[in-house]
């Protein structure tokens, strides 16, 4: 492991245990505001896939030169969209239980112009690496990328409850894994 990839690792560690402190702290005083609290899971996140990333791909000196300036662009530009998606989630909870259709429509356009744009900036983001990863390299960055995206979506979406179908019913949704 190089240098550079153990103190990105420290790095997280360090965030892993001082966020929640921090978080306490501020709790026991008032509760941090939700843009707070967005900053700091924000920033848990993306220390741990900035050393996932560095741990599995394995860069070169020269590599990681030219490829952690053109990473940390493309998480910046998909911060904002996730900043966007925090907001609709936002919007979501304080209407629960009681969307008019109107707005429910507009919801989900807007969802879906989200991901669009997170498409777009990764497509681009991808793009621009093909002049420093090489084949295979690039391919693995892109697995890691996905599966990181999945993940995290996935942990988002188990925090925020399903819109009540009429009546008032709960749905669960439970997938079994493959065995």
């Amino acid at each position: 492991m190089t240098r550079k990839t153990l103190l990105t690792l420290a790095s997280v560690i360090a965030l892993s245990f001082q966020a929640p402190a921090a978080l306490a702290d501020t709790h026991s005083k008032a509760k941090p505001d939700l843009n707070t609290q967005f900053e700091v899971q924000h920033n848990i996140r993306e220390a741990e896939r900035r050393a996932i990333v560095a741990t599995n791909l394995q860069l070169s000196t020269e590599e990681s030169e030219k490829f952690w300036p053109l990473y940390d662009e493309y998480r910046s530009r998909v911060k904002d969209q996730e900043k966007a998606g925090q907001n609709l989630l936002l919007r979501i909870a304080k209407t629960f239980g009681n969307v008019p259709e109107d707005q429910a429509q507009s919801m989900v356009s807007e969802a879906l112009s989200l991901e669009t744009a997170v498409q777009d900036i990764t497509k681009g983001h991808i793009a621009k690496l093909q002049d420093v990863l090489l084949g295979p390299k690039l391919f693995r960055y892109f697995q890691i990328n996905s599966r990181l995206n999945a993940i995290f979506a996935y942990q988002l979406t188990q925090k925020v409850p399903l819109i009540p179908a009429e009546g008032n019913s709960i749905t669960v949704i439970e997938v079994q894994e493959e065995q």
